[in-house]
């Protein structure tokens, strides 16, 4: 078979798919609620290359749809054109949804379409579980990814939110609760409102979008009089720039590393291999770091606002570190790990920690990553905070998997 390429018709890239697919990948997909009906068995680390492999196509993204195959229609979504992007096509597309995943993975799509407003209006009036799931999945995309979308539009769909905030159906209530929780994490004017409606009673206590360690990461936006003089001191998450450590980016790292507060007494190093560990000092840490990014690995990415750069989050390949939890199964591929979180003093409790974790997941994800590990603790443990604190992982879809030791909880979260 012909390696494809952006030459590739809708038909051979059917076909290639046929000839990868997995049985056993397709059975593990049920145990995480996705339709297989018509899923040959391909995890998105492999589609996400054949789709840069094969460019962006209009057409044929509308065959690969046509197919019905599951793999297709993620690729008709990866690699289609939204500027040629119809209402029909949308309201089509809708229609044909059978699976959460496949309903989030269209829904960013359609949120950069230049009707996306009066889709979630259209969507969510509609009866149907998955087109109704559809309304809101854009919604939270749109919260996310649109900059310059001002915040009283945001503001005017929190009515929406809530009258569906009663529908029963597992996948709806569970996008309600993700659009209202990108709303609140989108700025300060938008937090107070999406708080308050949060806290109306109208969501469950385990799926409530502004959770008690969601308002601890700072979506309640806490005062922090000793860092504003005073004054709140809250971060407007539109403003922040998250890139990975490179040789480009070293310096920023370097800085945000070199200044007082910082962890440079270990360059986090912790959970990499160094040779004389006992030995070494934070000169000798931050030398082993800096070979480490010189060589290519991936070591994690920083947070920047502005030119100033404010946070950090250990997130990369888990063969690039040492033994993180007793039971881990090294022959497993394409496992990313996230071992370590920090943020300057004077922007801690700005929610900056949950938008670090999120931008390490779609990090990671982008960088082929099959799934995602992490060792976080409980909100009480004295020791391994900077690891994270479980909640805040259990929010974003990560499933407990066992333990590391007495205090660290090993979590899972797959591609």
């Amino acid at each position: 078979m012909a390696e494809l390429s952006p030459r590739s018709s809708a038909e051979e890239i059917v076909a290639h798919l046929r000839s990868i697919g997995s049985e056993e990948n397709r059975a593990g997909m049920v145990r995480f609620g996705i339709n297989t009906a018509t899923a040959l068995g391909i995890s998105n680390a492999v589609l996400d290359p054949l789709a840069r492999r094969v460019k962006r196509n209009h057409e044929r993204s509308l065959k690969l749809w046509q197919s019905g195959i599951r793999e297709a229609r993620l690729l008709a979504v990866f690699t289609d054109e939204p500027p040629k992007v119809t209402v029909e096509q949308c309201r089509l597309w809708a229609s044909d949804m059978d699976s959460w995943e496949v309903v989030d993975t269209v829904s960013y799509l359609f949120a950069m379409t230049p009707f996306w407003r009066e889709r979630v209006e259209e969507f969510a009036e509609d009866q149907r579980e998955f087109v109704r799931r559809t309304a809101f999945s854009m919604l939270a995309y749109a919260a996310v990814h649109l900059k310059n979308e001002p915040d009283a539009t945001f503001t005017s769909y929190l009515p929406l939110v809530e009258l569906h905030a009663v529908d029963e159906r597992n996948f709806v209530k569970k996008a309600v609760n993700w659009a209202l929780r990108q709303i609140g994490k989108r700025s300060m004017e938008l937090h107070a409102p999406a708080l308050g409606l949060a806290q109306t009673g109208c969501f469950e206590r385990q799926d409530r979008a502004l959770d008690r360690q969601g308002r601890r990461e700072g979506i309640d936006r806490r005062k922090n009089t000793r860092a504003a003089g005073g004054k709140d001191k809250v971060q407007d998450m539109t403003e922040l720039d998250f890139v990975p450590v490179t040789g480009k980016t070293w310096p920023d790292f370097e800085t945000l590393f070199e200044q007082p507060g910082s962890p440079k007494f270990c360059w986090c190093t912790s959970w990499r291999d160094l040779p004389d560990r006992q030995s070494a000092d934070s000169a000798d840490k931050k030398k082993a770091m800096a070979a480490i990014v010189a060589a290519g690995t991936p070591v994690g990415i920083i947070a920047r606002s502005g030119s100033e750069v404010i946070g950090w989050c250990s997130v990369a390949p888990r063969v690039t570190f040492r033994k993180l939890s007793p039971d881990q199964n090294d022959e497993e591929k394409g496992i990313w790990s996230i071992v370590c979180f920090f943020v300057v003093r004077a922007r801690r409790n700005g929610g900056i920690g949950a938008a670090l974790l999120d931008a390490a997941i779609n990090h990671a994800f982008k960088s082929g990553a099959s799934a995602i590990e992490a060792y976080p603790v409980d909100p009480e443990s004295p020791s391994f905070r900077f690891m994270g604190f479980k909640p805040m992982f259990a929010a974003r879809g990560f499933r407990a998997t066992g333990t590391a030791g007495s205090r660290r909880n090993v979590m899972r979260l797959d591609g």
